[in-house]
């Protein structure tokens, strides 16, 4: 494997393969060991190889879906894949502009005291700090390891202000409860119990569902880290190919050995023989002789790896545009009208409607996926 991405596109490959029908299996007895990073640093630089080569694999996937159909696999599996492939776009559409709906529902639910139904005035002072703050963090081009302090103070800022942020959410969906007579708030209010309850649900299944008490305050107030910061640094380092694992940036020092002497005397081996002389000298001939065309080659050695660079360095910034300016153009739509009175009464607002579509899409998605892992233990249940 030669970038940190081929591990899943030789998957998708192997299932894909022309005229044949492999299956990749999930053992889920199967145990593995990593070394986990313990420093903010090493987790961003393992997140961005992470999140750039799935995002990657995941694009290539889709671009070559039509390979499914040249396979030998049954019909019924192959329509399964495409179901599959189908749910993989939209969760592909839905992390692309996961940083846009981040901030939108951060100026929804916060903004929303503002309106009749709470009247809480100048709750806007921090909309306004996680707009600088975001603008730091698309401006950092530091590497984690050379700024370590400032990724921590970004990290804990939006674990402040998620927690913020969820009393907003119990205080709107509080308002929602009291107008459930209303279409939207009462179909908000199912797709929130809807999904927290298959995560439940999915969990008790599992056999597993104490990580849902242990994790889950730290999981909500890490969110926001995955959302902004790690996407934020993954989609400006796209060009860096390295693989980002534990210590993987250190160099190897190499001994190349020392003259050693005793005292103050020191052997030295002298060529003697003619023969011998004969042969270095015609050999520091050549090697001036060429050493010309050698430097020629280096150089053009150097401007074509400089060239790469720039291929890459170039095709990092026009992605970095396409995904900083789609969700900002989603994020101003939505939010050009008014979003104090989200939960009024109404309820017939344009944010209303998009916080609607958001939570109906979330619950749909999980509960595709609670489907999938049930059938996944009824066959491993009967069949092994």
């Amino acid at each position: 494997m030669t970038s940190p991405h081929q591990d899943r596109i030789l998957c998708f490959e192997i299932v894909a393969k022309k005229k044949a029908n492999w299956v990749l299996k999930f053992v889920k007895s199967a145990v593995g060991e990593t070394d986990c990073p313990d420093t903010i640093p090493e987790f961003i630089a393992q997140r961005r190889r992470w999140l750039n080569g799935s995002f990657f694999a995941a694009v290539y996937s889709l671009i070559h879906v039509a390979q499914i159909w040249r396979s030998d696999h049954s019909f019924l599996r192959k329509s399964a894949l495409m179901l599959e492939f189908a749910y993989n776009a939209l969760n592909l559409l839905f992390s692309w502009f996961s940083l846009a709906n981040f901030y939108i529902f951060f100026v929804i639910l916060t903004r929303a005291l503002e309106g009749e139904a709470f009247n809480i005035p100048r709750i806007d002072i921090l909309n306004s700090i996680a707009q600088v703050m975001a603008c730091f963090i698309f401006g950092m081009g530091n590497r984690p390891q050379g700024s370590p302090l400032k990724y921590k103070a970004t990290i804990y800022f939006f674990a402040v202000l998620t927690t913020y942020m969820l009393v907003a959410a119990v205080l709107c969906t509080v308002q929602a409860i009291k107008n459930f007579d209303s279409p939207i708030f009462s179909r908000m209010i199912v797709s929130l119990i809807s999904t927290y309850g298959i995560f439940i649900a999915s969990s008790v299944l599992a056999l597993d569902p104490w990580h849902l008490v242990t994790c889950f305050i730290q999981y909500i107030l890490f969110s926001p880290t995955y959302v902004n910061v790690l996407n934020a640094y993954a989609y400006s380092n796209l060009h860096d190919l390295s693989w980002g694992t534990k210590g993987s940036d250190t160099v190897q020092e190499s001994d190349l050995g020392a003259v050693q002497g005793v005292g103050k005397h020191v052997e030295v081996e002298l060529v003697s023989a003619q023969q011998d002389i004969d042969i270095a000298y015609q050999d520091a001939l050549d090697n001036i002789r060429l050493k010309g065309a050698r430097v020629d080659e280096d150089k053009k050695k150097d401007n074509s790896e400089q060239a790469q660079k720039d291929i890459y360095a170039n095709f990092r910034t026009n992605l970095l545009l396409c995904w900083s300016l789609s969700n900002a153009l989603l994020a101003s739509v939505i939010l050009s009208g008014s979003t104090t009175g989200t939960f009024d009464a109404a309820g017939n607002s344009r944010t209303g409607i998009y916080m609607l579509i958001i939570l109906v899409f979330v619950a749909g998605m999980a509960l595709f996926r609670f489907i999938c892992s049930t059938l996944y233990l009824i066959i491993r249940l009967f069949a092994g």
